[in-house]
């Protein structure tokens, strides 16, 4: 038997048999208390979490880079007050 009749054949029964065992898997998972729709109604709370966390992260937290160069200004500021201060004694 040649190479490519063999992997001909194996591809075949492949594309046969998973898709049948594939549904076979979800109608158990189905009747098993409506496990598969419990899944996906968690899927989507998740996804909306996630969509709603993307959203709010912005005004409610600052990136570090964005920290770092406002932490430069207001050692800056207060170096030149403490300069100003100094002088006036």
């Amino acid at each position: 038997m040649d190479i490519n009749i063999l992997i001909n054949v194996v591809v075949g029964l492949l594309a046969i048999f998973v898709p049948v065992i594939f549904s076979m898997m979800m109608r158990m998972f189905a009747r098993n208390d409506g496990l598969v729709a419990e899944i996906v109604e968690d899927q989507k709370e998740i996804t909306k979490s996630m969509s709603n966390c993307q959203s709010s992260m912005p005004r409610e937290y600052v990136l570090k880079a964005d920290y770092k160069s406002d932490m430069v200004e207001v050692k800056n500021m207060l170096s030149e007050i403490y300069t100003i201060l100094r002088e006036r004694k």
